[in-house]
């Protein structure tokens, strides 16, 4: 089940003062499951511009996802693609349906199950941008809200026993590492890399200001903990210097293969 607890308005392209993200869990009915949302928008208003609500299933948890924005003359139910990308990630092409609420708000709506790339995007990089086909482009800073992100997309997962992993390894690739950088200190996770592939392989903690710091060399078939934390992106490289992965720890995400 799913209740959303804000009334969700757009507040058009230029965010307004107070915004910021806000995670709402309650158990309305006891022994049910909580309701999870989170919503980017000024708290206690009908002033929001981005919002999840989890959904729990025995298939599996999925989250519904509104994107408030114009629609032009776009009417209420009728399909709209929204364009969403992130630093160094995307853009993902997600079919959606315009909403047009009798409140005034309008925008698009999905629901998507937990496993869909969107959530990967969402946790990573500092900030998240999207756009309705026709319509202007809107963009959300992710960076401050990455604790509760990280929280919504873990709990919501964790709300069905057979939901699929929400990103359990969030692999980067090597053509973000010239955007990515640290984020935040705020949301600890240790996580032990282990080393499957045939050689040894160099770990680099991406710094604030994106620059790499050697931290451990793991060789074939050892494996090395580390106390790192959410938003926290790693640099896997060969003993060359060569890239192999860069890599940003998930919430509960606590191993890590190197491949080969």
């Amino acid at each position: 089940m799913s209740l959303c607890l804000v009334v969700a308005g757009w507040a058009g392209n230029a965010a307004a003062q107070g915004m910021e993200w806000v995670y709402t869990s309650w158990t309305p009915v006891p022994g049910e499951p909580p309701s999870i949302s989170l919503d980017y928008g000024v708290a206690y208003t009908d002033i929001v511009q981005f919002s999840l609500n989890c959904n729990a299933g025995s298939a599996g948890s999925t989250a519904d996802v509104d994107f408030f924005s114009n629609t032009g003359a776009m009417p209420h139910g009728s399909p709209v693609t929204v364009s969403v990308a992130s630093t160094g990630q995307g853009p993902l092409q997600i079919p959606a349906q315009v909403f047009a609420w009798e409140t005034g708000h309008t925008g698009a709506r999905v629901e998507l199950p937990m496993s869909h790339p969107f959530f990967a995007v969402l946790q990573n990089g500092s900030g998240l941008s999207f756009q309705l086909a026709g319509q202007q482009g809107i963009a959300l800073p992710t960076g401050p809200g990455r604790g509760d992100i990280s929280r919504f997309v873990s709990e919501c997962s964790a709300l069905s026993p057979n939901a699929p992993p929400a990103n359990p390894a969030a692999p980067l690739g090597c053509d973000t590492y010239g955007n990515a950088r640290s984020m935040s200190g705020d949301v600890p996770q240790q996580v032990t890399f282990s080393n499957t592939s045939n050689a040894a392989r160099v770990l680099f903690w991406i710094d604030y200001e994106g620059q790499p710091t050697q931290i451990a060399i793991v060789e074939p078939g050892l494996w090395v903990t580390i106390d790192s934390y959410l938003t926290h992106p790693w640099l896997i490289t060969d003993m060359d210097g060569v890239c192999q992965d860069v890599m940003v720890p998930q919430a509960g995400q606590d191993s890590y293969d190197i491949p080969n």
